[in-house]
């Protein structure tokens, strides 16, 4: 199942209403030969890889030689509770996951300065490139119509945002799941969250991934507390089954009397998502903890 989400931005159609850029210049007054810059406040916003992005501003500048240099100011909403830098994954590797520029027949790769964001936190981050304009545009305005930021390519569930005022937003909203169950007692598991969302891996297009923030905590000693996903099944309505994807950390912890785990996540892959009730089976392994318990989850 998979649902797109078509935003459009109201300061964008603020912009588009009063036919000026930020900069003071009327649209069709500054020339792509011109030196001054045009500044387009842009507003929209989308969901990639964790996280929420809003393009807030643009501006194009011309250089010498058809060269264009684009700036883009961007903020970053972290969806998870754990540290996280947009592109890369949790101990700074990157994944490649990053945006791209296209416009009109072309496109360019960007040089992101992205920070990492605490969990749920906010955090402000920038895309440039001098990008070579073959095509000779009436305006910077004109150009930056038809520019868009792309996460992804064809092949993966793409988020496409586009700087034009009537340009439309392409991706899809992550849905939050509310958890909060707490199972089993020597140790206890609490599934503090969860998220649905597409995956953004190659060659999983149309797939989505389910994230379940989950920790471990005894109230007595309870031994070494070690999970990966083998020992973790989770199966859709219509009887479906599938384990904690490898892309999930495995963890070994030994939390000690009164003790609790690290907030760690479970993930799934999932080539469908039906609605309904999803039963989640987690046991422990290697002879680390004995735990076997079941819940449900409705997505």
């Amino acid at each position: 199942m998979k649902h797109v989400f078509v935003l459009l931005s109201a300061v964008a159609l603020l912009v588009a209403a009063c036919g000026n850029s930020t900069s003071g210049n009327a649209v069709g007054q500054t020339s792509a030969g011109s030196t001054q810059p045009v500044e387009r406040a842009v507003g929209k916003k989308a969901w990639y890889d964790g996280f929420e992005i809003t393009v807030d501003k643009v501006t194009a500048k011309s250089l010498q030689d058809s060269q264009v240099q684009i700036d883009i100011a961007l903020t970053y909403r972290n969806l998870i509770n754990a540290a996280h830098r947009p592109g890369f994954d949790g101990t700074d590797n990157d994944t490649g996951r990053v945006g791209h520029l296209e416009w009109k027949d072309d496109s360019s790769d960007l040089e992101f300065t992205s920070p990492k964001i605490p969990g749920l936190a906010i955090g402000q981050g920038t895309a440039k490139r001098e990008i070579t304009v073959q095509e000779q545009f009436a305006n910077l305005d004109q150009l930056l119509d038809t520019m868009v930021l792309v996460y992804g390519d064809t092949a993966t569930n793409q988020t496409r945002i586009p700087f034009g005022p009537n340009g439309t937003v392409v991706t899809e909203e992550p849905r939050g799941i509310s958890v909060g169950q707490t199972i089993g007692s020597g140790p206890t598991l609490q599934l503090a969250s969860a998220y649905l969302w597409p995956s953004y891996a190659p060659g999983e297009k149309g797939k989505h991934e389910l994230w379940i923030e989950f920790t471990f905590s005894c109230a007595e000693s309870c031994g070494d507390i070690f999970y990966q996903g083998s020992a973790w099944t989770l199966t859709d309505p219509n009887g479906q089954q599938v384990h904690m994807d490898d892309r999930s950390p495995a963890v070994y912890e030994q939390p000690g009397p009164g003790g609790k785990t690290g907030s760690s996540y479970a993930v799934f892959v999932l080539d469908n998502v039906p609605s309904g009730t999803y039963t989640l089976n987690v046991k422990g392994t290697q002879d680390t903890i004995e735990f076997d318990e079941t819940t449900q989850l409705q997505l």
